[in-house]
């Protein structure tokens, strides 16, 4: 193992924290949009390390809201094991939360986003996709975590993770290319049967059929028509590959707006945006029918989720 590089927001220019920090992970760790809360006085620092084929990456950051546009020319697979704080993913309409101590896997060819506690540390191994996917199949729109997968198994590859990163930088009794085997062949062992396979020709059009709807859903008059010719496929095809996954696209796209309309309540930045702007924005030209159907999802309606999670944030903010 060799240590690349350590970067540190104590080492960027004064009042330029935030900008210096996102500039370092575009370059050494992924493309993200990150957004933080102390702009000027954000605290941030990431070391990098050679493993293998892969490369080890030790964050440790405050909190940070990051959104990934996925490329196909960044073919890279992520495991990353949260050592302290937590995470909240979202891919497509899915949410999944990684505790401390949980694992969860990311495809820099799939748009993403997440949110992070205010501090988090995790621990990163960054494949290349064509070696990570001998041992990571093609999977359905599920987010892979440590939570779905065999416990036994998850808990080993959670142990691994956690040794690795802290091992020093030395020679160790195999080389760095059997351990990232190891932990390849622990990754094999934890998903066992437990995640849905798909053919990679069917993941590959999933792909542009989520990043189609993902580019299009605020237009209200979005159709099952327009994405199926965005893919060049039927609309029987499209209906077919959404139902393969218990889904319809009808539900899908609903689930889809009524994410970003979470987002979009619980952000302070829009706070004075009306329930009918939010519902616009997303896609939703009918105000009422938008708030029966966050109701409906939420269990409240947009009203008293953007009171409760504003309340919430102001006890965290005096804590």
């Amino acid at each position: 193992m060799q240590e690349l590089l350590r970067v540190s927001t104590a080492d960027a220019p004064i009042g330029q924290k935030h900008a210096y920090w996102t500039r370092q992970v575009a370059t050494h760790v992924s493309r993200l949009e990150i957004d933080v809360r102390k702009k000027l006085d954000f605290v941030g620092a990431f070391s990098v390390r050679t493993l293998g084929p892969a490369r080890l990456l030790l964050i440790d950051a405050e909190f940070q809201s990051a959104v990934h546009r996925g490329d196909s020319a960044e073919d890279q697979v992520r495991i990353i094991y949260i050592d302290q704080g937590h995470m909240d993913i979202r891919r497509f309409h899915r949410r999944m939360p990684v505790a401390q101590g949980e694992w969860c896997i990311l495809d820099d060819r799939e748009d993403y986003a997440f949110t992070t506690s205010e501090n988090c540390s995790a621990i990163v191994l960054q494949f290349p996709g064509p070696w990570a996917r001998r041992f990571v199949p093609e999977l359905s729109e599920e987010i892979i975590s440590s939570t779905s997968c065999l416990p036994n198994w998850e808990r080993a590859l959670a142990f691994a993770m956690k040794a690795i990163g802290c091992w020093e930088v030395f020679e160790a009794a195999l080389d760095d290319v059997q351990v990232v085997e190891h932990v390849g062949g622990l990754l094999t062992l934890a998903l066992g049967r437990s995640a849905p396979l798909v053919t990679r020709h069917k993941s590959t059009i999933m792909r542009g059929v989520r990043k189609s709807m993902l580019e299009r859903y605020i237009d209200p008059k979005l159709s099952v028509a327009d994405i199926a010719q965005d893919n060049r496929i039927s609309r029987r095809y499209l209906h077919q590959l959404f139902a393969e996954n218990g889904e319809s696209f009808g539900k899908q796209l609903l689930k889809l707006r009524l994410q970003r309309a979470e987002q979009i309540l619980g952000d302070y930045r829009f706070r004075k945006l009306t329930i009918a702007e939010i519902a616009q924005s997303v896609g939703i030209s009918d105000p009422a029918l938008f708030s029966r159907h966050f109701r409906n999802h939420y269990a409240c309606t947009p009203t008293m989720f953007r009171g409760s999670r504003f309340a919430r944030l102001a006890g965290e903010a005096k804590a």
